[in-house]
């Protein structure tokens, strides 16, 4: 699905909106398309966010620590590196504009967007896979964005929500690193600053 030329009037009026999901998984979404979410708390779809902080939370987008070298190198030196897509969505194709489900309660994950309308729903036409390349998609690939730090992600600023969700109930999302770990980092007033996003 080639949109380089006139890529701004193939996507007039649609919405931005950001997906996450594991390393393993990046480059098949990219080559085939996106399948259809397994947990499907506001219904069946896939499920997309407007707002990147949500989506880059570790259940949502994996974060990878630096191990080799060559990694470190090509990452400018940094220590972990995580990413998203970046898509768009036209609004026809939101079925549903949901609550976040990550169990935050009152605590703000965003500034730019309520938690009650943070997840949306889109449709998947009852397709195995949304393939980004079918002129009828309803949500289409436009971009990878990648982070790259210095420090663990959750020590960051925009991540202190991490620690008011179920993160503390499943440590195990956040998998390059023990909570303990994480909020000693915390407690020590660590901090991380982005190479290059």
């Amino acid at each position: 699905f080639y949109v380089a030329e006139k890529f701004y009037e193939k996507f007039k009026g649609w919405s931005v909106c950001y997906h996450g999901t594991r390393f393993a998984y990046g480059l098949s979404i990219l080559l085939s398309g996106l399948k259809p979410a397994i947990d499907t708390a506001h219904g069946d779809g896939i499920y997309a966010s407007p707002s990147i902080i949500y989506t880059a939370h570790p259940r949502y987008s994996e974060i990878k620590k630096i191990e080799s070298e060559t990694e470190s190198t090509f990452f400018k030196g940094g220590k972990y590196v995580q990413f998203v897509l970046q898509c768009r969505v036209h609004p026809d194709n939101i079925k549903k504009i949901g609550q976040e489900t990550i169990k935050t309660y009152d605590t703000v994950i965003d500034p730019n967007f309520d938690n009650a309308v943070i997840e949306w729903l889109i449709d998947a036409q009852d397709k195995p896979i949304m393939d980004f390349n079918d002129p009828n998609s309803t949500i289409v690939c436009t971009g990878l964005m990648v982070r790259v730090t210095d420090n663990h992600p959750g020590v960051l600023p925009d991540s202190q929500w991490w620690y008011h969700t179920f993160l503390t109930e499943h440590p195990q999302m956040l998998q390059s690193i023990q909570l303990h770990e994480l909020q000693e980092k915390i407690e020590n007033e660590e901090t991380c600053n982005i190479i290059f996003s």
